[in-house]
């Protein structure tokens, strides 16, 4: 959208009168379930209730409850005054400029489309007095200040920032929204992993990082592969190692005892590799039934299998797979497991007599996962040869977050053995925010709108200093890790009426994201030649003798027509060879200011606030039923009409391998990883559960998020089974 030639005055109430009037003696909540009622008992999709209950919200609780200012400069005077507001991020700029911006951002007169958008923003991120019922903010308050606050005092990058935030171009993540500019609150990231070194002084390290991180309300990821296993010797003696299984227990305790202040408990994930004796027992954790021991049950912590190839491998061939102690690889390799990769030293592994293995049939083992997906939709999944063999960084990536799109290398920290660091090592921290394609590319600004968004994370990225946590703050010093994605996605195809995995979408996805991280990298070298910065270890990296981005120029992509007719369209600046090969000896020469820079979060909860489909895949259903502590709310889904609804494209209705392709023609281009899905048949078997796994190893993919199945008919309030009651991180819940 552009703005309207005349600004819109900073107290004006939220204008919907092209909407119907109140309906009297209605709750907004209960015009907004009457669309659900329509739908499941009627038969009958009227749009038109979403919107009146969205009006009906605003006129009878929105603007009875927002406090009232007569200017720019009382409001902000009065925010920083009473707290609300940071004064540093105000006082930079001068009060012409402030009124300005202000000005600007009213005239693009934004209107909240879904009453879940509304909700969601007045609900969650919007700031209240301290009694907490009434508004000091709107939405157009929030953008402002989120831009004010990366901007540093620059008025040109405060008009960019703000301007691609009201157009719908870009979203920062849910912490970076929220939290900006605000003089109390959390952190503006929330992606973090910690790596365990096998003591215990790192354990309990570790875990008092994790209550800090959750404090701040980050998603937490823990690396458990180095902890020894159960009955492993400790200083020689045999059979006294407590393994994996309490650690956990003690990670998924923390999470829930840091609660945020009382918003909301923590979220933690637990990564281990697959062939650690333990992790068949952190399986049976996660399966209610199944588990004996009632103490170790894992209900909140995830779980996340770091699948090497080997495993692939010997289930393929019909084999037997070893499992091993890292105490034992230890003793072997002389590294921790999170500094090899298992797969270059199984073999030597296996030869050895001393080393302590459990066998098992690989197929089975696999098959055990299925059924553990089956019950709870976990656990997750990382291809950790896949990762590895695409990670353009020195090191090792042996664990993903929270929500498996941010993807790593790290080192191991050395402690003293009471406590603090000799040596932070390299933990991962990283700031994450989407391009929402849809309305990115009706702007047809793609280039200057990429940079934008990558100076966004960048600042962001570089005013966050968590130095409660040594590892997380060396990281972000050292590698100024971003991660920009993607939301609407789907919903753009819709748009153009193209279906999410037919093959004009996969070529469609190919041009896209090849493009999108060709500006991307050509942001990220101009900041790197204008700060005279590079990453930590630029020289040991891929991009450094250009053969991480050589593919570029060897491959020969041919659009076809409905591609080329979209990007004629929109004009995107597609990248030609001699481009390529340009960017490719620019970064040779003055290197990349950032590590990392492309990850798909899952977006749940933003993308619920700016109306849009989340992430990279389509909606689950028409009408989707979300259930949390502000109550039910009904979603008719992103780009939803009377005149497309009948072939509206669902998740459960597309092809797994379909599905898969347009992840997998996304991922080749994206260094880190994707928060992708898998949505099953209602039927799906644990050989249906086999059967995508591995054709998603084949097809590169690097991580499995959720698996969910199809259980509309069984229960027709739902959105298909989330399976898995563990907490999600701040940044991706709804």
């Amino acid at each position: 959208m552009t703005p309207d030639a005349a600004p819109v005055n900073l107290t004006t109430k939220n204008d919907l009168s092209e909407t119907p009037e109140i309906v009297r003696g209605v709750t907004p909540a209960a015009l907004n379930a009457s669309l659900w009622v329509d739908y499941t008992l009627k038969n009958t999709l009227d749009l038109d209730i979403d919107r009146r209950a969205t009006r009906q919200y605003f006129l009878t609780h929105v603007n009875p409850n927002t406090r009232f200012f007569h200017s720019v400069k009382e409001k902000l005077k009065f925010m920083v005054a009473e707290g609300y507001y940071d004064k540093s991020v105000i006082e930079v700029y001068s009060w012409e400029f402030l009124e300005s911006i202000y000005a600007a951002a009213f005239a693009y007169k934004y209107r909240f489309s879904k009453y879940i958008s509304a909700s969601s923003f007045y609900g969650r991120m919007a700031v209240r007095d301290l009694t907490g019922k009434t508004y000091l903010e709107r939405f157009e308050d929030r953008v402002v200040m989120t831009a004010l606050d990366l901007a540093r005092g620059s008025e040109d990058d405060a008009m960019r920032y703000m301007r691609v935030q009201m157009t719908g171009s870009y979203q920062p993540a849910t912490p970076t929204f929220q939290n900006s500019g605000r003089k109390t609150g959390g952190e503006r990231v929330s992606c973090f992993i910690l790596p365990i070194v096998d003591s215990l002084t790192s354990i309990f390290t570790t875990l008092g990082e994790e209550a800090e991180l959750s404090k701040l309300g980050g998603g937490v990821g823990i690396c458990g592969t180095n902890v020894r296993a159960k009955s492993a010797p400790i200083q020689g003696r045999l059979g006294l190692g407590r393994g994996s299984a309490e650690p956990a227990k003690l990670y998924e305790n923390t999470a829930n005892y840091v609660d945020q202040l009382g918003t909301r408990p923590g979220a933690a994930s637990y990564n281990i590799n697959a062939l650690h004796m333990d992790a068949p027992g952190l399986l049976q954790a996660k399966r209610a039934i199944a588990n004996r021991d009632v103490k170790l049950q894992l209900n909140d912590l995830h779980l996340c299998m770091v699948i090497p190839d080997v495993l692939m491998e010997k289930a393929a061939a019909g084999e037997s797979i070893a499992l091993f102690c890292p105490h034992d690889v230890l003793r072997v390799t002389g590294k921790s497991w999170t500094d090899i990769l298992i797969d270059d030293w199984y073999d030597i592994l296996v030869r050895d007599i001393t080393v302590r293995r459990e066998v098992r049939d690989a197929r089975s083992y696999l098959t055990e996962m299925s059924f553990t997906q089956s019950e709870c939709g976990e656990p997750y999944v990382m291809f950790e040869g896949t990762v590895n063999r695409a990670n353009p960084i020195a090191g090792i990536i042996s664990a993903t977050n929270i929500c498996t799109e941010i993807l790593q290398s790290q080192r191991l920290p050395t402690l003293f053995k009471l406590g603090g660091y000799t040596d932070t090592g390299r933990a991962v921290s990283c700031v994450v925010g989407s391009i929402s394609v849809h309305d990115f590319l009706h702007q047809r600004n793609f280039a200057a709108d990429i940079a934008t968004a990558v100076d966004m994370l960048t600042a962001t990225s570089d005013m966050t200093d968590i130095a409660g946590v040594p590892p997380v703050a060396a990281a972000n010093r050292a590698y100024h890790s971003i991660g920009l994605g993607v939301m609407d996605y789907a919903g753009f195809l819709i748009s153009e009426e193209i279906i999410f995995g037919s093959e004009a979408s996969k070529r469609f996805t190919d041009m896209f994201f090849e493009t999108m991280r060709f500006w991307a990298l050509t942001r990220s070298t101009n900041i790197a030649r204008e700060r005279n910065t590079k990453f930590e270890d630029f020289e040991l990296s891929a991009y450094a003798d250009g053969s991480a981005l050589q593919w570029y120029v060897d491959r020969d992509r041919k659009d076809p027509e409905v591609v080329q007719n979209l990007v004629e369209k929109f004009g995107i600046p597609v990248p030609t060879k001699q481009m390529w090969i340009d960017l490719i000896e620019h970064i040779k020469v003055h290197g990349l200011y950032h590590s990392y820079l492309m990850a798909i979060a899952p977006t749940g909860n933003i993308s619920y606030v700016r109306g849009v489909t989340p992430s990279l895949g389509p909606a689950p259903l028409l009408i989707e039923k979300r259930e949390n502590d502000l109550g039910k709310t009904y979603y008719p889904a992103a780009h939803l009409t009377n005149e497309n609804k009948d072939y509206y494209p669902l998740c459960y209705d597309i092809d797994y391998r379909d599905f898969i392709d347009v992840y997998a023609e996304a991922g080749q281009h994206i260094d880190q990883g994707m928060a992708m899905t898998i949505f099953g048949p209602a039927d799906a078997t644990t050989r249906w559960f086999n059967a995508a796994r591995v054709y998603a190893y084949n097809k590169g993919i690097k991580t499995i998020y959720y698996v969910r199945r199809d259980d509309r008919n069984e229960r027709p309030d739902s959105e298909g089974s989330l399976f898995s009651k563990a907490r999600e991180c701040e940044a991706c819940a709804v």
